[in-house]
């Protein structure tokens, strides 16, 4: 059984890897509310534990799952499959202890997955973040595009300027 605890482990990594990608698009995708929390108050150490308590949440339920689904093919296998296929059957044994230790490691490797994704996204200054939010929304309402001169008749372009200049809103024309 020694090859069981491999797969395990193995099977294990494979979900970390797999909950560490999806808190870190997850988190991409929200640095716009990071940036708006941060221009309301909350401090980055909230920011992380908002994100920290959703990461428990989520693990939580995925252990849980985990846990159901595990148990019951574990009965049909026991009571149902080896019966059938191979004639013989023996006592189902739950290992409780084990089970609750694995469930506490992964629950901790999914909150530290989701804090290691949203440590970057919650330093990332309150400011920048709504004005890139407010600038987004701006030029997606109003069909941005920048243009590179006024349309007109063909005539020589004047060099660029060194800077392109901003509106009042900050957000490039």
């Amino acid at each position: 059984f020694a090859v069981t605890y491999w797969l395990q482990a193995v099977a294990i990594g494979i979900g970390l890897f797999g909950t560490a990608a999806s808190f870190s698009a997850q988190v991409l995708a929200r640095r716009k509310e990071f940036g708006l929390l941060g221009h309301l108050g909350f401090t980055r150490a909230q920011v992380l534990g908002i994100v920290a308590g959703e990461g428990a949440v989520l693990t939580s339920v995925g252990a849980l799952l985990g846990l159901t689904l595990g148990i019951v093919v574990s009965v049909v296998l026991v009571h149902v499959v080896n019966p059938q296929s191979f004639h013989w059957t023996m006592p189902l044994s739950v290992p409780v202890a084990r089970l609750a230790a694995l469930a506490g490691a992964v629950l901790v490797a999914g909150v530290a997955t989701a804090l290691w994704s949203a440590r970057r996204a919650a330093g990332r200054s309150a400011v920048l973040a709504v004005k890139e939010d407010w600038c987004g929304r701006r030029h997606a309402a109003a069909g941005y595009r920048r243009r590179r001169w006024p349309p007109g008749p063909a005539r020589a372009r004047p060099p660029p300027p060194a800077r392109w200049p901003t509106t009042t809103t900050g957000c490039a024309p």
